[in-house]
C-alpha cells in the first residue's frame, strides 16, 4: 500500500466520522425529512461516501466515531455543512447545540473558544451565509 493509499484511507474515514456526525443532527428530532435528506445525498457525493456506506451510516450513526479534520480551512467547511444541518428546519434547540458543540471539539476547535464558535455558527446560519462568509467569521472569532 502506497502512502497516498494511506492518505486516501484516513481522509475518508475522516470523511464517514463527518458524515454520520451530520446525520446525527438529522436525526435529533427522530427522523430525516427531505430537505435533510437531499443535503446529505449532495453531502455524500462530496465526501466520497459510497452508496452502501451511505445507508449504513443513515441506520447506525452511532456506530461511527468523529474524527477530526486534517486542517484548518477542512474543520471550517466540516463546521459549516454540520451547522447547516442542525438549522436546515430554522430552529435550534439545545440537544442540537450540545451536539454541534461536541462535533467541534471533535472536528479540533479549542475547548476554552468552542462555545463562541458555535454561538457565532449558529448566528451566521441564521443570516444563512455562504461557506466564504461562514469561514471568515468564524476564523475571526476564533483567533
Amino acid at each position: 500500500m502506497s502512502i497516498s493509499d494511506l492518505y486516501s484511507s484516513g481522509e475518508h474515514k475522516r470523511n464517514i466520522g463527518h458524515f454520520a456526525d451530520i446525520v446525527k443532527l438529522a436525526l435529533l428530532d427522530g427522523i430525516i425529512e427531505q430537505r435533510e435528506e437531499n443535503l446529505l445525498e449532495r453531502l455524500s457525493k462530496i465526501l466520497g461516501i459510497s452508496d452502501t456506506e451511505y445507508k449504513d451510516i443513515i441506520k447506525n450513526p452511532g456506530n461511527y466515531p468523529s474524527t477530526a479534520a486534517s486542517n484548518y480551512e477542512d474543520r471550517l467547511e466540516s463546521l459549516y455543512y454540520s451547522t447547516r444541518m442542525l438549522l436546515i428546519d430554522g430552529r435550534v434547540s439545545e440537544d442540537g447545540v450540545n451536539l454541534l458543540t461536541k462535533i467541534a471539539i471533535a472536528l479540533g476547535f479549542d475547548d476554552e473558544k468552542v462555545e463562541k464558535v458555535v454561538e457565532k455558527a449558529i448566528k451566521m446560519f441564521l443570516r444563512i451565509p455562504d461557506l466564504e462568509d461562514f469561514t471568515k467569521e468564524i476564523k475571526r472569532v476564533n483567533k
